[in-house]
């Protein structure tokens, strides 16, 4: 029994030893100072420590030119000069330090400076908590990394020494030598000097300006990615999108959702849902619903394609290209074809494999058509191979003019003449009075035929040649005379409002 009781007491001494020894280990120990006195002066059993004063708690090493240290409450008071080392690689600096050694709190007032590897933080007041290796201010800060070269303020931050992660809040600003950001929240993570902004955030990089609202920004890689309200103001152009990525070191951008680039000077907009920009090439292609709109004359051209593609021409005029299910639309206009050149120098519209175009009553197909524009109305077209023009007054009978190739021209968007310039037909309903059909013309002319029109009706025929020319009686109208070979009428694909440029549709 004896023997019990003394492994038991043996077994408390060693607990209460080693308990003690433990929190001696807690405690705030004096390696170094000139003087030390003992000062009771104010009920308060406390050691005052002058010149060359260094202290140590746990891990870290506080340097100073005076401290007060009380025993019974762990805690410490330290001025001027005060410095503490956190392991061998935090450091933190200023003129006076008020120090909790039971809950670790390090509250530091005045110039006060943090070094954490290549970062250096400075504020006039400051508290970091060892116990996790997170520093922050409320007064106001800044933070100076990448050698200097990029320089972070904010009112409020926080910075955790593990992850090496800053955190500012309250008017953010970060000064690099290729841009500035100015943000509600940013997070900076030092290792991979990356930033990540929250809330309303402005971007300004040479003349250009990026607004968002949230986003992420990395140096060492130069890339950057920005999303909610996504925008970027460059020149007269402002691009917008729910995500908004762009490779500096590449000169590669990338846009998703919702996407629309304004440009005020050339008065369009191209729209769509997924983008992409080479900065190098100055190329840019955008999928998904891709829709460009221009204004003009209080009038707006939709042009839509699979794919938009814009790029600069040796003259450095923009040239915009359009490719499959092609289809454009204006309030007086309609057209659509396989694929389509816009050119900015001369604002025409060159269209390829099987294009349309729909004018009043008129509908105009070849092998290939260019709309030759001023001032955003149509002046004239040059329709090539197989050049065929369809008029309709009614849904029984059409005007036909065909012919190798075909000048059209418009005056006010309204087609006026048409020049036949090679192996033409025509076939047109005569009128008397332009009530009474008295007959159906059919004609052919190797050489030009200029055919006058008005609202969709041809009025005048001039034959530079003898034609072949006949006048059918209405008993004589077979189908075989009254439509030219290869007549198609498709009006059914005619986009009639802006919302049918999308209606994907193939030819019969």
């Amino acid at each position: 029994m004896a023997s019990k009781k003394l492994l038991f007491f043996l077994f408390l001494t060693s607990f209460f030893i080693q308990e003690g020894l433990t929190q001696e280990s807690k405690k705030i120990e004096i390696l170094n100072a000139d003087d030390l006195i003992f000062d009771n002066s104010n009920g308060i059993k406390a050691k005052r420590l002058v010149g060359n004063v260094i202290l140590k708690h746990e891990n870290s090493l506080m340097y100073c030119d005076s401290a007060h240290v009380v025993n019974e409450t762990n805690s410490m008071k330290a001025f001027s000069n005060v410095r503490i080392e956190e392991g061998d690689s935090v450091e933190m600096k200023g003129d006076y330090l008020e120090y909790e050694g039971n809950s670790k709190l390090a509250n530091f007032e005045g110039n006060v400076q943090m070094k954490h590897k290549d970062m250096i933080l400075s504020t006039q007041s400051m508290t970091y908590d060892r116990s996790r290796n997170m520093g922050f201010y409320l007064k106001g800060g800044e933070l100076l990394t990448n050698d200097g070269n990029d320089t972070l303020w904010s009112k409020k931050g926080y910075y955790f020494s593990d992850n090496q992660e800053a955190r500012f809040r309250d008017s953010v600003r970060l000064r690099s030598k290729d841009y500035q950001i100015e943000s509600d929240t940013l997070h900076y993570l030092t290792s991979e000097d990356r930033s990540l902004f929250f809330g309303p955030t402005n971007i300004y990089s040479g003349t250009d300006v990026i607004y968002c609202e949230a986003g992420w920004s990395n140096n060492k890689t130069q890339e950057s990615q920005f999303q909610k309200n996504a925008q970027i103001f460059s020149g007269d152009q402002v691009l917008r999108g729910d995500t908004i990525y762009f490779d500096n070191e590449l000169k590669i951008g990338r846009a998703f959702g919702n996407i629309s680039i304004e440009d005020s000077t050339q008065n369009f907009t191209v729209m769509g849902e997924r983008a992409w920009h080479d900065a190098d090439d100055s190329i840019s292609i955008v999928t998904h619903k891709a829709l460009m709109i221009q204004i003009e004359s209080g009038d707006s051209l939709f042009l839509h394609g699979d794919s938009l593609v814009a790029f600069y021409d040796t003259n450095n005029q923009r040239v915009i290209l359009a490719y499959n299910h092609v289809k454009l639309y204006k309030s007086d206009m309609a057209g659509m074809c396989d694929s389509l050149a816009f050119s900015d120098a001369d604002s025409s519209i060159k269209m390829f494999n099987s294009p349309i175009i729909w004018s009043e009553g008129n509908q105009i197909t070849a092998d290939y058509i260019q709309i030759n524009r001023n001032g955003g109305k149509v002046e004239s077209m040059d329709i090539l191979e197989n050049a065929f023009i369809i008029s309709s007054s009614d849904s029984t009978r059409y005007d036909q003019i065909a012919g190798k190739n075909m000048k059209a021209f418009f005056k006010d968007n309204s087609l006026k003449r048409v020049n036949v310039l090679e192996e033409g037909k025509t076939i047109y309903y005569a009128m008397e009075n332009d009530t009474n059909v008295i007959g159906l013309n059919v004609s052919s002319c190797d050489e030009k035929i200029v055919i006058k029109l008005d609202s969709s009706k041809v009025q005048e025929i001039l034959f530079y040649a003898k034609p072949n020319s006949i006048l059918y009686p209405e008993e004589q109208w077979t189908p075989e005379i009254r439509f030219m070979k290869g007549f198609k009428w498709y009006d059914a694909y005619r986009p009639r409002r802006r919302e049918d440029v999308f209606i994907e549709e193939v030819l019969d």
